[in-house]
């Protein structure tokens, strides 16, 4: 198949500031706006090869190999179909915010409101699809957040925001990529997520170069988008964007950076519990012993969302001779990466380590040279549903006592990057 792609965005920003002071504190008032106007042409040519004899090749016989068939393209100038399409994405959006500071405080509360207009027209919609699609709709969007410093170098933080998250580009035009093994689909009536955001803080910052933090987080989400295997018709299943019920998201997050000398460690763990109830479609046998279709609510993690994640670095940072190093481990648990319309079937992937590295030595003459490698451990990703089946006892890789099914074993292999910069 072709591809190709251009896109064009333009923004333009406006901001006020007025400041006043008073007895108790100071205010700064804000008042701005923005408007963006993005812009993609899409253009997807596919093209069918087919065997270039009349008769059908046997493995064995005619080839061996795939690479010995001689193939023929069975229609040169190819198909087309929805993926050729011209989107556009406006957004407007004007705030006002008012900052008052006190001698240990700062209180700070804006509102945000924003109008988003989504469209796209497709040159050749499949049967039945209308070529032109929009989403067109306002938010208003308030926020506060306060701090307070009971001693030097101390901050206790506390904050609302609610924010949202728009589908892309891509994911609302109504299209389907028939894969190897699978169908791809752009949802056409995906919503935009909206979030409600409450977080607390306490920060200590015991000298300029270090400090800890440690807060908490809570998040109510409304229709977020999760990649999904699902159905548009009840007939054809595929991949794709999908709004599937309401979410909570809460945790806790803890930050040390410490440094001794030359020497500095930068620690990060983060815990996050999240949950979604969805319903799954699950078969079995009525009283009369027909199969019959039904349909349960599962709760499950959000897609993507890993319970545990940290990162650990220590880094080398010497002033005097321009000297920069750092080696970084980080870990990230198991997720689930692909949310399932059938009960038990989610796609989870396996909880992994990842080791990089990065050395920089900085010249007088605005010359550097570097090194990084990435991926050094290069762990395998695995797939897998948490079910099995006695037939896959025999298949390479699956253990059916370990209570899961491997559906994909990818290595994305190491990188290693040697260079020369120079500043002008």
């Amino acid at each position: 198949r072709w591809e190709d792609n251009s896109d064009r965005d333009l923004a333009a920003y406006a901001n006020l500031q007025y400041a006043s002071d008073f007895s108790f504190a100071s205010l700064h008032s804000k008042l701005g706006g923005m408007y963006r106007d993005k812009v993609r042409t899409n253009k997807y040519v596919s093209y069918l090869f087919t065997p270039a004899s009349s008769s059908r090749p046997v493995q064995g016989i005619d080839f061996n190999t795939p690479d010995e068939i001689e193939w023929k393209i069975s229609a040169p100038k190819g198909s087309v179909g929805p993926l050729n399409y011209d989107a556009a994405e406006k957004i407007g959006a004007v705030y006002l915010m008012e900052s008052l500071n006190g001698n240990n405080w700062t209180v700070i509360a804006g509102v945000r409101a924003e109008h988003t207009l989504q469209s796209y027209t497709m040159e050749f919609p499949a049967a039945g699809d209308d070529p032109y699609g929009e989403q067109n709709y306002w938010d208003l969007l308030p926020s506060i957040s306060v701090k307070y410093s009971p001693i030097e170098k101390m901050n206790l933080r506390a904050s609302y925001f609610k924010s949202i998250n728009r589908p892309g580009f891509f994911e609302i035009v109504p299209y389907s990529i028939i894969n190897e093994d699978y169908m791809e689909f752009g949802n056409k009536d995906l919503k935009r997520a909206k979030i409600d955001n409450v977080d607390l803080r306490w920060e200590y910052f015991p000298s300029a170069t270090e400090q800890i933090m440690v807060g908490l987080f809570y998040k109510k989400i409304q229709n977020p988008i999760e990649f999904a295997y699902y159905t548009v018709n009840n007939r054809q299943f595929g991949y794709g964007p999908a709004n599937l019920g309401n979410a909570t998201n809460y945790g806790f997050e803890i930050d040390v950076i410490k440094f001794m000398r030359n020497v500095g460690v930068k620690a990060n763990y983060t815990y996050t519990h999240s949950a979604i109830t969805t319903p799954k479609v699950t078969y079995g046998r009525d009283e009369a012993g027909k199969l019959e279709r039904r349909s349960v609510d599962q709760t499950r993690p959000l897609v993507n969302q890993a319970p545990h994640v940290a990162n650990v670095a220590i880094m080398y940072k010497d002033t005097r001779n321009n000297w920069d190093a750092q080696i970084a481990v980080t870990y990230s648990g198991e997720k689930i990466v692909i949310a399932s319309h059938y009960l038990d079937s989610d796609y989870w992937e396996e909880g992994s380590f990842s080791l990089d590295v990065s050395l920089e030595k900085k010249f007088k003459s605005n010359v550097s040279i570097f090194a990084k490698g990435s991926n050094l451990l290069n762990m395998p990703v695995r797939r897998y549903i948490k079910t099995v089946n006695a037939y896959n006892a025999d298949f390479d890789k699956q253990d059916i006592n370990s209570g899961k099914t491997l559906i994909r074993e990818d290595f994305h292999g190491m990188s290693m990057l040697l260079g020369a910069r120079y500043r002008f």
